[in-house]
């Protein structure tokens, strides 16, 4: 599979009125994704990161990764490594 660079909308919304949740449920799109983070007990570095119909999917199925595009699954090797 040959990997492209998609095109990418970023917008910085300031969160005093608005939620992650209610951004979440406003976008439209057939797949939809909400990550978020933050420091661990803590509630400053707190980020989230919002989008619809990614260009690319990470799949994972029965213990094996795949990469997929436009409905086209492609095999990958995925190694971790333990701290």
């Amino acid at each position: 599979m040959n990997v492209e660079a998609p095109d990418v909308f970023i917008e910085e919304i300031e969160g005093d009125t608005l939620t992650p949740i209610s951004v979440f449920q406003r976008i439209s799109g057939k797949k939809k994704f909400l990550l978020e983070s933050s420091h661990k007990h803590n509630d400053s570095g707190r980020f989230s990161f919002i989008g619809c119909d990614p260009v690319y999917e990470l799949l994972s199925e029965k213990g094996e990764t795949y990469l997929a595009r436009k409905g086209v699954k492609e095999r990958v090797q995925v190694h971790f490594q333990r701290r």
